[in-house]
């Protein structure tokens, strides 16, 4: 019941995210703020849970984005690796 439950969650879920790429967006942006967020407390650097992030919710786990979202977000991933180079290089210290 509910495995069930959980496939049709996960099906709406993927169904909502191909057709709104501003929903999507918004949902990685929240994900990958959250992650950061989570492993920051371990001590580790806020771009691991980018990264864990977009393993979760890309196809490589979960497929939650769908790989015809990627296309429509392509602009926004160059972007979010300008970002995550930034805060790498943030953490750099002498």
């Amino acid at each position: 019941m509910l495995l069930s439950w959980l496939t049709d969650t996960l099906a709406n879920f993927k169904a909502l995210f191909s057709h709104h790429v501003v929903f999507s967006a918004g949902i990685l942006l929240f994900a990958g703020y959250f992650f950061g967020k989570i492993v920051n407390r371990l001590g580790l650097p806020a771009i691991t849970g980018y990264i864990l992030a977009g393993l979760v919710l890309g196809k490589s786990l979960l497929g939650i984005i769908q790989e015809e979202m990627a296309v429509h977000l392509h602009s926004i991933t160059e972007i979010a690796l300008g970002m995550i180079a930034i805060t790498i290089g943030a953490e750099f210290d002498l």
